[in-house]
């Protein structure tokens, strides 16, 4: 899939009503919407649906490294390695299409959850030329401020928490 037509279907589900919830949607990547038959989607489904994947795959090193589920903490590994379906590139190399990820994080009242989202624009001009500055994402901050979890915001949430971003081997430039 071309980068472009990510941010396209990204983009097409935008406020149409779906509602967070962790685990859900992304199964069926031929599916017009990332979401459950309820409605219900997650950062993870919403991106592995965006890019034309299952969010779990039988792919032996998925298998390993977490039972084969694309999802956060997954995709973060999967940069670090030279397994081949993700890698890191600079900050300030993003294109639309790529990633913005951060991994799951242990604190002590349990874990806090990584997060996803798919790089729609980016600063074209001037110093932060080359950065993101807007990210298609599924999150339950977007559902409670919107009451739709699927919402186009700024890059703040990401910067915040060290995201890095991710060159996908599914999607071409």
């Amino acid at each position: 899939m071309k980068s472009h037509d990510v941010v396209a279907r990204a983009l097409r589900s935008v406020n149409k009503g779906c509602v967070y919830k962790l685990g859900k949607g992304g199964f069926s990547p031929v599916n017009p919407v990332p979401w459950s038959n309820l409605g219900e989607c997650d950062c993870s489904g919403f991106v592995s649906w965006a890019i034309g994947v299952s969010r779990q795959t039988d792919n032996p090193w998925y298998k390993k490294q977490n039972g084969g589920w694309f999802e956060t903490s997954a995709i973060v590994a999967d940069c670090k390695t030279p397994f081949g379906f993700f890698d890191s590139v600079e900050w300030n190399q993003a294109k639309p299409g790529m990633l913005l990820v951060w991994g799951d994080s242990k604190i002590t009242t349990g874990v806090r959850q990584g997060h996803v989202g798919i790089v729609s624009g980016v600063v074209t001009t001037g110093l932060k030329m080359g950065e993101p500055n807007t990210v298609i994402h599924c999150s339950s901050g977007n559902f409670r401020k919107t009451g739709d979890a699927i919402q186009e915001t700024d890059v703040k949430i990401f910067r915040t928490n060290n995201a890095i971003v991710a060159r996908c081997a599914f999607v071409e430039p």
